[in-house]
């Protein structure tokens, strides 16, 4: 009896035995076979099938499921202590537990076409929905299936990744990923505490490594998940068919390094740090071929993201060596701007409106950025505007600075500092602080500019003023203040020996004497001091800054020139009226009043400081006030003649001085009398010369006098001769400085000032 029972379970197990290793792999080849080529649309070809009844491991050997998977080998091992599990329910629950899989060199190439369709769509035959019966769906609810794999491993695999819906046609965007190792440990459903381990090689080149930790238990809120992912030497430029299709960007060289650890909470979400760092960026035209940025290198130090915060923190933004070129071309365009091709829109008005109804029906926060400090460490621009001819050009080099405390959704204001230089011998400065949240409410920036070479600006001074720049150098202090959307700004310039050049041709140029301004401006040092006031609001859409400073300084240099003698009396402390016309007594040219030497005193000192303008005198008489005195002048003129010639008839001595005070009233009446004789006309016969004292005969004489235009010329040269000595010989003036111009007799009954007009030129 206990030898057939021996026999039986002989026989039973060599006959499962049999089975299993002779038996079973046809069937299970059959089956795969069968069965993939049913639910696949892509033919599936199996090379072996080996299957160990002993320890219930199953190989699969040369796998292809056609243009979409291989793989060498994939072995699944279903441990004996698991089968009662996985065959029969233990209260409506099925365990299946994989002890191990091994699936040895996979490849798989994942394409994405222009329309949007990849070669995975359609590895699934369609089939008709089959109406699912009460009973079973019953049967489904009242048992359900765990799943577990204690082990499994993916070695030496290949995955690629073409994509050509959002690339360049001509060169699709490809990712090959190389040496795909996966070690997972206890990888389950519905429930697992799983580690999961993956390296890959991408593009031969670069190294990913990453270590995912997921736990689930069963209850959708509890679960969580945690990853740490570190990239090495990533090329950037492997992403260039990406940027074509957006820009007119060649990303000619780049290489990101990063180190992230992520952890997912099924309440509280995502959260993310990691360091980043980008190392010789370069930035080209396509178009072109010229650089546009560049920089050494780029790290990001500490950053963090919060979901439940939706907010991104940066420790620390480092830029070494960073390098952009900004160029305005003829149409005024920036190169910048003009990197980006244009999109089409092709989302929907619906879509939009679900879009942001889902948007705003959140409650997650705004999103907020904060970066504790940015630094920049030897930084360049050039800057070149070639909207008009002949065109401007010029560096700032030696950038190096900071920002810090930039955050958008503090109150606290980020402060700046950075260093520079212009052309590499004019230091830049620009400090103050601003509030990331809300700039356009508190803002307080300075810059400074020093050492500024103004011939480097020839070609705007050509454009606006109309003249070129010959020597000079600009010491520029801007400060801007912002307050609840109110601009409150100072520039303070200071030209130091700027000299104009030649005139230049432009329709933009300012119909101003510019030279005359500028001669106004500058003091006996050859520097030129401006404080520009600048105030607006910034929520008026009108509200330019540029022509709102142009137009500040025409307004300056209009006034300037309007009033010249304003300026000159702000620089002294006089009287702009005094300097600019001299009173004289009627008839006279002495400069002997108080007045007039204090307002002369002053002019010269404000003259002095002011080296490159000219004086221009217009001696002036009016026959009103001046010729009464002047036809006086010339009467005692001839009785003094008169005297002289009977003193040489009579053989008398004649005094060096003749004066007329002196003369005896006889010999005075004679010879007014032998005067008036010889005047004598119709219309003053009414005259009894022989019966008329002295003064009578001379206020008729004086009426009757006829006006001498030269004499009252000859008076108006006296006054401005008498300026000129007095600002030579008391002013200290150079006499090259001062010009006499062609003097002006007011006639009788003129409503203008008899005063010496004085006027002022660009030398």
């Amino acid at each position: 009896m206990i030898r057939k029972l021996v026999s039986y379970i002989i026989n039973a197990v060599a006959a499962y035995t049999i089975i299993g290793f002779v038996v079973v792999p046809p069937l299970i080849h059959a089956g795969i076979v069968l069965a993939g080529n049913h639910f696949l649309a892509r033919e599936l070809k199996l090379g072996a099938v080996y299957f160990n009844p002993l320890t219930l491991k199953l190989s699969l050997i040369a796998v292809d499921v056609r243009d979409t998977i291989k793989l060498s080998s994939a072995d699944i091992d279903l441990s004996w202590k698991y089968l009662q599990k996985a065959l029969f329910d233990e209260n409506n629950i099925r365990q299946l537990t994989l002890d191990k899989i091994r699936i040895n060199n996979p490849e798989s190439d994942f394409t994405l076409t222009e329309n949007g369709q990849n070669n995975f769509a359609s590895l699934l035959k369609e089939f008709p929905e089959q109406p699912t019966s009460t009973e079973t769906e019953q049967e489904a609810s009242a048992s359900s299936l765990q799943f577990t794999v204690n082990q499994i491993a993916i070695e030496n695999g290949r995955f690629g990744f073409t994509d050509y819906q959002f690339t360049d046609n001509h060169s699709p965007f490809s990712l090959q990923l190389d040496q795909i190792n996966i070690q997972g440990q206890s990888l389950g459903w519905p429930q697992t505490n799983s580690i999961v381990n993956f390296s890959t090689q991408l593009n031969g080149e670069a190294t990913v490594n990453s270590k995912v930790d997921l736990a689930l238990s069963g209850i959708p809120t509890e679960a969580s998940a945690s990853a740490s992912i570190s990239l090495n030497n990533i090329n950037l430029t492997d992403f260039q068919p990406i940027i074509n299709r957006f820009t007119y960007v060649d990303l000619t060289s780049g290489l990101l390094d990063t180190r992230t650890d992520i952890n997912w909470q099924a309440e509280s979400g995502v959260q993310l740090t990691s360091d980043i760092t980008i190392n010789q960026l370069q930035l080209d035209d396509s178009r072109t071929q010229e650089t546009v940025a560049q920089w050494l290198q780029l790290q990001l130090s500490k950053l963090s993201y919060q979901q439940t915060d939706n907010r991104l923190e940066v420790g620390q933004l480092l830029l070494a060596a960073p390098s952009v070129v900004i160029a305005v071309d003829e149409k005024l365009q920036v190169n910048l701007a003009s990197l980006v091709k244009p999109i089409e829109n092709t989302i929907s008005s619906e879509q939009e409106e679900v879009d942001t109804t889902t948007a705003t029906g959140t409650e997650t926060p705004d999103f907020s950025l904060a970066i504790n400090r940015l630094a920049i460490e030897n930084g360049a621009m050039d800057f070149s505007d070639r909207s008009f001819q002949p065109g401007f050009a010029t560096p700032i080099v030696n950038l190096n600075g900071e920002i810090d405390g930039f955050d958008t959704r503090s109150k606290k204001p980020a402060t700046i500092k950075i260093d520079g230089r212009v052309d590499r011998y004019a230091p830049v400065t620009i400090k103050g602080a601003l509030n990331p949240s809300s700039p356009l409410n508190m803002t307080d920036l300075s810059m400074s500019f020093t050492n500024v070479e103004l011939t480097t600006l020839t070609p705007y001074s050509g454009r606006f003023a109309g003249y070129s720049i010959q020597k000079g150098r600009l010491h520029l202090d801007l400060n801007y203040q912002i307050k609840n959307h109110q601009l409150s700004a100072t520039n303070q310039m200071l030209l130091d020996k700027l000299i104009l050049g030649s005139r230049v041709d432009s329709n933009e140029a300012v119909d101003l004497p510019i030279r005359m301004a500028l001669a106004l401006l500058k003091d006996r040092n050859g520097q030129i001091d401006i404080t520009l006031p600048i105030s607006g609001d910034l929520e008026n859409p009108e509200f330019e800054l540029g022509p709102v400073i142009r137009m500040a300084l025409v307004n300056l240099i209009t006034n300037i020139i309007s009033a010249p003698f304003d300026l000159l009396a702000s620089l002294v402390g006089g009287s702009a009226e005094e300097m600019q016309f001299v009173t004289f007594e009627p008839g006279q040219f002495s400069i002997n009043r108080s007045e007039q030497v204090e307002s002369l005193d002053k002019l010269a000192k404000a003259l002095r400081d002011r080296l490159g303008l000219q004086l221009e005198v217009t001696g002036k008489t009016a026959k009103d006030s001046d010729w009464p005195l002047v036809a006086r002048s010339l009467l005692e003129s001839e009785l003094t003649q008169l005297w002289i010639k009977e003193l040489k008839a009579q053989k008398k001595p004649i005094p060096e001085k003749l004066i007329l005070s002196t003369m005896d009233e006889e010999t005075r009446l004679r010879l007014l009398q032998n005067i008036a004789g010889t005047m004598m006309t119709s219309e003053s016969s009414e005259l009894n010369i022989e019966r008329a004292n002295a003064d009578t005969i001379t206020q008729h004489l004086l009426a009757q006098w006829p006006f001498n235009e030269n004499a009252m010329r000859q008076l108006a040269i006296d006054r401005a001769r008498e300026i000129k000595d007095y600002l030579m010989d008391e002013g200290g003036l150079d006499p090259q400085r001062i010009f006499l111009l062609s003097v002006q007799s007011l006639s009788e009954g003129s409503a203008e000032k008899p005063s010496t007009e004085l006027q002022l030129n660009a030398g």
